[in-house]
């Protein structure tokens, strides 16, 4: 024969699937502490420029050994290249980059901007291996 749940049964089930879904409540809306972005040329770190507390808008030009150039911009928080000589311009269509994970890359000119946070907290747009 079937037993009839009590009250007291629903009422647990109920409280332990909501206590289940607390440490996914948890972890969301979380940044990291400090975003920042390190430009590398030629695999040597350039320059390394903190986007979290950047305000206005700034610019310079990165020369590689071999005289090609990129130029790059700071917006607040965004970086992004503007100009460079390299023959395809996939570096300036790449757009503004922002969050952690971003990167932005010129390979004819060996430059790649990073983007990096000081916490591991902004996973949401990862896509995990299997």
């Amino acid at each position: 024969m079937m037993k009839m749940l009590k009250k007291a049964d629903i009422l647990l089930i109920v409280l332990l699937l909501l206590l289940s879904l607390l440490p996914l409540r948890a972890g969301t809306n979380k940044k990291p502490a400090a975003v920042y972005a390190d430009i590398s040329v030629g695999g040597q770190l350039s320059r390394r420029v903190v986007l979290s507390a950047h305000q206005g808008r700034e610019t310079f030009t990165l020369q590689t050994p071999d005289g090609h150039y990129n130029t790059i911009e700071i917006d607040d928080d965004t970086i992004a290249v503007i100009d460079a000589d390299c023959p395809d311009k996939l570096c300036i269509q790449q757009g503004k980059a922002r969050k952690a994970g971003d990167i932005i890359a010129c390979l004819p000119h060996k430059l790649i901007i990073e983007v990096k946070g000081s916490a591991a907290d902004d996973t949401e747009d990862i896509i995990p291996a299997r």
